[in-house]
């Protein structure tokens, strides 16, 4: 640090040699941290060096703890933990090495746990439920500004068929926590849960690695509402028996009817879940962005699908990619209106979207954007109907009868019937139309040989008529020839009027007979039937 940085910032300076021909031997024993000095800038007292800063930090060794794999040390770490507690919370260190526990380690309020890397191991061997780590507080007293980073917790249970080797509790489990925070923790081989937060709020859970449990990141809520709760670039593998990321109000039966509140759910990874991906269940305000769902639905149950969305009003699936889900890639259920979902790819799933709802509970205003459905469907089920908007569709509990708006998806191909245009032949291309509920989008390309120019032409035969006139964007060219602006009127009924216009040709405009020209539509409109 230079001399001239702000006041107390630390100071490290080389240690001279304090007499002139010391020996060699005395020198090399002196290396490393030893040989740095270490002060404070205006701090009058004497300097120290960084090996005796270092060894301020306490690490779990220091209370007899030892990673050998052999012995068990919950003991020598718990009193590490309620040490550091005692002090009022700081850092504590897990070195290089596996360290045995035969039992859980219950975190407490501002301690910070931290390893070295996947090098820094916790091992837990037990024959009950127990969880490898617990922070435990209660509803009147939560812990507070926990954090577990940068370490593996490893338990000895492997899923096959949904079913574990050994039954060993979970991994990392927060119960009453606030304010906590889980980062770049690998988590692998529990019979229950991977990391999970119940009854807390403001906790994150980030970059972490979680294969082998029966449900991998979870937030659940019992008696109370929760809030501010975040998982993100969080990868995820192997769920054996449950969810991959799991999302839960209600959680515990009993009458519980807690919610889980404005939770982040970004960046996640999920591979090979036994039921959903992701499950949002009685989670309001989620905001799902940007995740990548892979093989959901590995156990083949009614919760197969890549995310589902149960009591998750007002939330938002934007940019997630879901591909090899056994179920549909995006169910949106019950009691879940005003979600919003753009810009998401589906490929190879079991179906796209699909939303339902179960009795009272009703799902209204769905906006769908952009999206990438590759397997081409867009489904509803029960008290649910498709509405046209401006800028996309909107899923509406069907209370009254309306003949603008239908329950309906189709697509195909149709042959279009030119009308109009003395002596010109015309030669279809391709005419395809989409159907969403009563919004016909249609795609037509023509070719004709004739007057270029001088009639106008008119198409028939579209799928579906329309309920009112619409102009459609089109484009027009003489073969080899620039593209121009056509006008394309639709009005009521199955045909609409082309008025192409004249084309400019070696500096004159161009209406020559059996010259070929080409025509592409492409546009929406609205049906009553």
């Amino acid at each position: 640090m230079l001399a001239g940085s702000t006041r107390g910032a630390a100071q490290a300076v080389v240690k001279p040699d304090e007499k002139a021909g010391s020996s060699l031997a005395r020198l090399g024993a002196a290396i490393g941290a030893s040989l740095i000095g270490f002060a404070r800038l205006g701090d009058t007292r004497p300097a120290g060096t960084v090996q005796r800063k270092l060894s301020e930090i306490p690490s779990v060794v220091d209370f007899g703890a030892i990673g050998d794999d052999a012995t068990d040390n919950a003991l020598a770490i718990q009193q590490a933990i309620d040490a550091v507690a005692g002090s009022g919370g700081g850092l504590l260190l897990v070195p290089a090495g596996i360290f045995r526990i035969g039992h859980s380690l219950k975190l407490r309020s501002h301690v910070r746990l931290a390893g070295v890397g996947t090098a820094a191991v916790l091992h837990l061997v037990n024959s009950d439920r127990s969880s490898a780590i617990l922070g435990l507080g209660t509803r009147q007293n939560p812990i507070d500004g926990v954090s577990v980073r940068d370490l593996t917790i490893k338990g000895d249970a492997r899923f096959a068929g949904g079913k574990p080797s050994v039954v060993n509790g979970s991994g990392l489990a927060f119960v009453y926590a606030n304010n906590c925070e889980v980062g770049g923790v690998h988590v692998i081989g529990f019979s229950d849960g991977g990391i999970s937060f119940h009854n807390g709020n403001y906790n994150s859970i980030a970059n972490c690695r979680v294969e082998h449990t029966a449900q991998a990141v979870s937030f659940t809520a019992g008696e109370i509402d929760v809030t501010g709760n975040a998982a993100i670039a969080n990868r995820i593998s192997d769920t054996g028996e449950y969810n991959g990321l799991h999302l839960e109000g209600g959680f515990g039966g009993g009458g519980m009817n807690g919610r889980v509140l404005s939770t982040t759910l970004s960046g996640n990874t999920v591979t090979r879940s036994w039921e959903a991906g992701i499950n949002i269940e009685l989670a309001p305000h989620t905001s799902c962005v940007g995740n990548t769902v892979r093989q959901s639905g590995m156990g083949r149950t009614m919760i197969n699908m890549g995310v589902k969305v149960y009591g998750g009003a007002f939330s938002a699936l934007n940019g997630n990619t879901v591909t090899e889900s056994l179920g549909d890639a995006i169910v949106v259920g019950a009691d879940s209106g005003y979600c919003s979902i753009n810009g998401n790819t589906t490929a190879g799933n079991g179906g796209a979207l699909l939303v339902t709802d179960s009795g009272a509970q009703v799902t209204n205003d769905v906006a769908i954007g952009i999206n990438s459905f590759s397997e081409g469907d867009v489904r509803s089920q029960g008290n649910v109907r498709i509405r046209s908007r401006t800028n996309g569709f909107s899923f509406a509990n069907r209370l009254d009868p309306d003949p603008h708006v239908l329950d309906w998806y189709e697509e195909g191909r149709f042959v279009p019937v030119p009308v109009g245009g003395k002596g010109i032949e015309y030669d279809i291309r391709d005419a395809r139309f989409t159907r969403i509920g009563n919004v016909v989008h249609l795609a037509i390309r023509i070719r004709w040989h004739g007057d270029s120019a001088s009639q106008p032409k008119g198409i028939g035969g579209l799928p579906v008529p329309s309920a009112m006139s619409a102009q459609f964007c089109a484009s027009y060219r003489m073969i080899a020839g620039e593209h121009r602006e056509a006008l394309v009127t639709l009005g009521e009924g199955q045909s609409m009027l082309v008025l192409a216009p004249f084309v400019r040709v070696g500096g004159r405009l161009e209406k020559t007979r059996q010259t070929p020209c080409e025509l592409t539509i492409t546009g929406s409109y609205l049906t009553s039937v």
